[in-house]
């Protein structure tokens, strides 16, 4: 009788050496799964691993993911110490980049595991707009809560992030690159003014209208820029004509070019009203063929009620060519780019 119990003794003793073998056995096996699918730089051998959400994402994701692994060593070294330390202890990771999930077991004895990865929201700052869409590399994004501002999922990688969003202006665009590893939340501040400011739409229109004003000048009588929709706000042209009389004989004066000092380019957004500023120089020719620089500032207030730019503030000073020559400027508009029927409406 003893020594029947003491076989069985020594049959469950050995039994659950091997099984501990065995599970020992299967954490080197996954995470040399792991490391072939790396080496080899295969998604396949990675989507077998993964569980994921089955969606037309989930290979795109692991694509990510493996490219930054092969980017970075230390990074990959931390995801397979952590998959091996899960599985030994048997306690999923829930801070983990890559989570242990432990399956069915084989048999009822042996275990066996697939792997997830963290998910990670992104959280924007800066804009208290509605309808903002917001993707990661050309796929939308989710908003998690309704005004939130927190939008998911996203996983370790690098992404192109784009947010799309309204305001008077019309429809604005925004995209930049970012890491994802190890963090929840990663935030994303907007600088609205900042996007405004750098619209190339918006850039050239405000250029072109500022630079039809300094062509006009010598060929329109300043009363008549209203009805050339060179819009300007009240008492403007008066003072536009008192200093441009102590400057220019617009008599003699025909328009040849202008530059702009895309430097001193501004945008703000004040008072709930977006104002701008605008600094360039017009080159001008006499009867005589003597030239003329006029330095001119001038200020700008988009009208939202007439969907359009008008002039607040225009300042003129004599010019030099040497400052012209400094500013290296890529808008440079000769009399033919500026055209009357322009028109000078927001992007919408």
């Amino acid at each position: 009788m003893n020594k029947k119990i003491g076989i069985i003794g020594i049959a469950i003793i050995v039994c659950a050496v091997i099984a501990i073998f065995l599970h020992m056995n299967r954490s080197n096996d996954i995470v040399s799964t792991f490391n072939d699918a790396i080496e080899h730089e295969s998604v396949d051998q990675l989507e077998d691993l993964f569980r994921m959400e089955d969606n037309q994402l989930d290979r795109l994701i692991l694509e990510n993911f493996l490219a930054l692994l092969l980017k970075d060593e230390k990074k990959l070294h931390e995801v397979i110490t952590s998959i091996d330390q899960q599985i030994k202890e048997g306690l999923k990771d829930t801070t983990a980049v890559v989570q242990v999930n432990e399956e069915e077991k084989q048999y009822g004895i042996f275990p066996t595991y697939s792997l997830t990865l963290q998910k990670n929201q992104l959280q924007l700052e800066g804009l208290d707009l509605k309808d903002i869409v917001v993707k990661a590399d050309n796929f939308t994004l989710n908003e998690t809560k309704k005004g939130s501002f927190t939008y998911g999922p996203l996983y370790a990688g690098t992404h192109t992030i784009e947010v799309e969003f309204e305001n008077e202006l019309g429809t604005l665009h925004t995209a930049e690159e970012i890491t994802v590893w190890k963090e929840d939340n990663i935030e994303i501040t907007i600088d609205e003014e900042e996007i405004v400011r750098k619209d190339s739409h918006i850039m050239e229109e405000l250029f072109e209208f500022a630079g039809l004003i300094t062509k006009s000048l010598p060929e329109i009588p300043i009363n008549e820029f209203d009805n050339r929709r060179l819009r300007m706000e009240d008492g403007i042209e008066e003072k536009l004509l008192n200093e441009s009389s102590s400057i220019l004989d617009r008599s003699t004066l025909t328009f040849q070019e202008a530059s702009v000092e895309e430097a001193s380019y501004h945008m703000f957004f004040i008072d709930h009203l977006w104002q701008s500023e605008v600094r360039l120089i017009a080159k001008y020719k006499d009867d005589k063929g003597k030239e003329l620089y006029v330095l001119y500032e001038m200020d700008f207030v988009f009208n939202s009620y007439i969907n359009e730019w008008v002039a607040q503030f225009i300042h003129l000073t004599e010019g030099e060519k040497s400052v012209l020559e400094l500013w290296d400027s890529e808008y440079y508009y000769h009399s033919d780019d500026l055209k009357e029927d322009g028109t000078f409406d927001s992007v919408m």
